[in-house]
């Protein structure tokens, strides 16, 4: 038996908190989480899910066993995901009532490469880690990927946290990565507070701007401009020379409607000229990455279900391979 409930084994977490029932983690520095707690107390909930976060191990272990304790979530979902030698293998679906007993995950007891992503959606202390085997962590990737953004990018409505497209982006380019997605969240400075104290990454991408045009009811496109500019411009102070890709919002069945701020795609052609004004960072118009079909996506018109979520992070790992 070995026990795995080490920092080493962990992935894509920015905080490790000792508690007395045993472990919490954050997917984000524990000043960013502050202020959403501030802002408001759904995306507080989500700031402090697992989004991204990992267990990776070399292992010959017959099973992987992990008892958890349910604190809140934003789903009725506590899936894991599993990759065995860099292929995805079937999720392990669950719910949060599940989590009452010990997860086991079996393997064949041959020495393989494993990661094992947590429930992506909900927070939870970890009690223990044990592979029923040896097992000792993998070797340091030296390469980081950021992923800043909303719904989407966290992965809300995707059933396997292996399949969010920053985990598919991160497989393609053998970098360690972080999701720092939040649902619901706007263009807003104030959620790049914190950041300043992790280290620079080797590629970043942002994916935001739908929830300002379904919000922006009341609020004009001036206003918009300034928000985004706004962030962009600390971003850039932020990683000054780090390629960043500034994903276009998605497809959504409902962007055509008019609102204050005008369509969707009118948020999209202002969010490209804005990021043209910062050397470091290149635009991906992500409309079609997922077909136009709304069986696509889990509620019919915006957030991807498990096909769709594959078909974005596919074609979005080929745009950056071709801009890189």
């Amino acid at each position: 038996m070995t026990n795995l409930c080490h920092p080493s084994f962990f992935h894509g977490f920015c905080d490790w908190e000792e508690k007395e029932n045993g472990v919490f983690l954050t997917h984000l520095p524990k000043k960013t989480h502050e202020w959403y707690r501030e802002e408001s107390e759904r995306w507080s909930m989500r700031a402090h899910c697992y989004a991204g976060i990992r267990l990776e191990t070399e292992t010959d272990a017959t099973e992987l066993t992990f008892s958890l304790e349910y604190i809140d979530g934003d789903t009725p979902l506590a899936s894991f995901g599993l990759v065995i030698d860099g292929e995805v293998q079937p999720v392990i679906s669950l719910i949060p009532e599940d989590l009452k007993q010990p997860v086991t995950i079996s393997l064949d007891g041959k020495s393989h490469r494993v990661m094992v992503y947590f429930p992506h959606l909900i927070s939870f202390v970890i009690k223990s880690a044990v592979a029923k085997g040896t097992a000792k962590p993998l070797e340091p990737v030296t390469k980081r990927y950021y992923a800043f953004g909303d719904s989407i990018t966290q992965g809300i409505t995707g059933e396997n946290p292996a399949n969010t497209y920053p985990a598919q982006v991160a497989r393609c380019f053998q970098m360690e990565h972080w999701n720092f997605g939040v649902g619901g969240i706007h263009f807003n400075e104030g959620t790049l507070q914190g950041m300043e104290a992790m280290p620079t990454p080797d590629l970043i991408t942002v994916a935001l701007g739908t929830n300002d045009w379904s919000a922006g009811q009341t609020e004009n496109m001036s206003t918009f401009l300034k928000k985004c500019a706004t962030y962009l411009k600390r971003l850039d102070a932020l990683y000054p020379t780090v390629p960043t890709f500034i994903l276009l919002p998605t497809w959504r069945a409902d962007e055509m409607q008019s609102m204050k701020r005008g369509n969707l795609q009118n948020i999209r052609e202002n969010i490209a000229r804005t990021a043209a004004f910062f050397p470091n960072m290149k635009v991906i118009d992500c409309q079609d990455m997922i077909p136009h079909d709304v069986n696509l996506f889990a509620d019919k018109y915006l957030h991807p279900n498990e096909e769709g979520f594959l078909h974005y992070g596919k074609n979005l790992c080929q745009a950056i391979k071709e801009r890189l």
